[in-house]
């Protein structure tokens, strides 16, 4: 699509659409920012430069460039959840976790920065670590207990899982950073 075609596009949207196409656009931009530059250097006049928007409207969507940091990696890790989810069928349980672990290399294939944000965030942007964190885990244990309730799993509390799913996230992140950070870029994990 050219500059003209999308800026025809977008003057046939209504306020309300405007408005959620540019703040999507921002938080582009800001995935590309971090991904390449990380949070330290990730400006406001970077982001939006970026984005193709004013920094004043920048400010209108956000008050200021810490509530967009605070909000990235959660709408990202959202963002994969539902890739995860379109990528996995109804195999076995455990099948089905495999085919959760090659749909995580595939998304982190496609978005690249995402580990980046992941690994900042904890340390620039705490609440939207803590919020991913949230996110991933609360949607992970509900995959669990419907395996659970459709006889795929057995003998395993909610407290269990819990435990269980922060395991399986923290191995993500380990064999995330043995195959994603490597000249070839991410490599499936065998």
């Amino acid at each position: 699509m050219t500059q003209s075609e999308a800026v025809a596009k977008v003057t046939k949207l209504n306020r309300v659409e405007r408005n959620a196409w540019t703040k999507q656009r921002i938080f582009e931009a800001a995935t590309k920012i971090v991904g390449k530059y990380g949070y330290a250097e990730a400006s406001v006049a970077r982001i939006t430069e970026e984005a193709g928007v004013a920094q004043g409207t920048f400010y209108n969507h956000f008050e200021n460039r810490q509530e967009l940091l605070d909000q990235l990696l959660p709408k990202i890790g959202l963002d994969m959840v539902q890739f995860i989810r379109a990528r996995t069928g109804t195999a076995h349980a455990a099948r089905q976790e495999i085919e959760r672990f090659a749909a995580f290399f595939d998304f982190i294939r496609e978005v690249p920065e995402f580990l980046r944000i992941l690994n900042e965030a904890e340390f620039f942007a705490p609440t939207g670590y803590q919020k991913h964190l949230d996110n991933v885990s609360t949607a992970y244990v509900r995959i669990l207990r419907r395996a659970r309730i459709a006889g795929a799993i057995d003998d395993y509390s909610d407290e269990e899982f819990e435990a269980i799913v922060h395991m399986l996230m923290g191995a993500r992140g380990y064999l995330s950073r043995r195959y994603s950070y490597s000249a070839d870029g991410v490599a499936a994990a065998p």
